[in-house]
């Protein structure tokens, strides 16, 4: 009969294909389905030829059969091509450890970025702190960020230790008192300024053992003060009475 169409035999199946790492496009072969007709077949075509060279994505391929009449058939399947390879970060930065200057609390700190590659091109490399940003003191973990078209993303993260090494400083410690004790008490009352004190990132606390306005009896004593700041460095001022 002229109204049948040919029959495509063995179609093949849909292939999932991973790209290689180096390479953005990769060729692939299958065996082409075969067509029969009950009179002739006159054309077996299709719209991707075995070999073919795919970039990623998802490809219909399709075969139509024609016979002598003009009827048709058509096999179809799927090719999607992955690029499952995520870029490659080279030269990240190692930890970095830097001290504020001593008159300071923040610091400029600066570093060469790193570099990113992938087998398809990079889409972006970001970072949360790029160099010469400007740190106080503490421990920022830094990230870089590489992500290509299809979604693959590598990661670089190093850590930047900004430090205060920095006591604080003390003016006006006052020098070592002699005073007689007033006639007829064996005790008195002693006052004095004090001394003042600074630090770069600031003064979290200034402390004395025997504050001014206490009253002494005879003998020495260790006046000692103690300013510290909120990282735990500390100076001293200490004078006897």
């Amino acid at each position: 009969s002229e109204d049948v169409p040919p029959v495509l035999s063995d179609c093949p199946p849909s292939l999932t294909v991973d790209l290689p790492s180096t390479k953005c496009d990769t060729a692939i072969n299958w065996t082409p389905p075969t067509a029969s007709d009950n009179c002739a077949v006159q054309s077996l075509q299709s719209t991707v030829a075995p070999g073919a060279v795919f970039l990623p994505g998802k490809v219909l391929v399709e075969y139509k059969a024609t016979d002598v009449s003009g009827n048709t058939a058509v096999c179809s399947f799927e090719i999607d091509v992955r690029d499952v390879f995520p870029p490659e970060i080279s030269d990240c930065p190692t930890d970095i450890v830097i001290s504020l200057p001593e008159i300071k609390c923040d610091t400029a700190v600066t570093w060469t970025p790193p570099t990113a590659s992938d087998n398809c091109g990079l889409d972006s490399l970001t970072t949360n702190t790029p160099p010469g940003s400007i740190l106080s003191p503490g421990t920022f973990t830094v990230q870089y960020v590489a992500k290509d078209g299809a979604g693959n993303t590598t990661v670089c993260a190093f850590d930047i230790s900004v430090r205060d090494d920095f006591a604080p400083t003390f003016f006006d410690c006052p020098g070592d008192l002699s005073i007689d004790l007033p006639p007829a008490k064996c005790d008195t009352t002693l006052t004095w300024t004090p001394p003042a004190a600074s630090d770069n990132c600031g003064l979290d606390s200034v402390l004395v053992n025997i504050p001014p306005g206490t009253v002494f009896k005879p003998g020495q004593t260790l006046i000692q003060y103690v300013a510290k700041d909120a990282f735990g460095n500390s100076a001293t001022c200490t004078f006897a009475i």
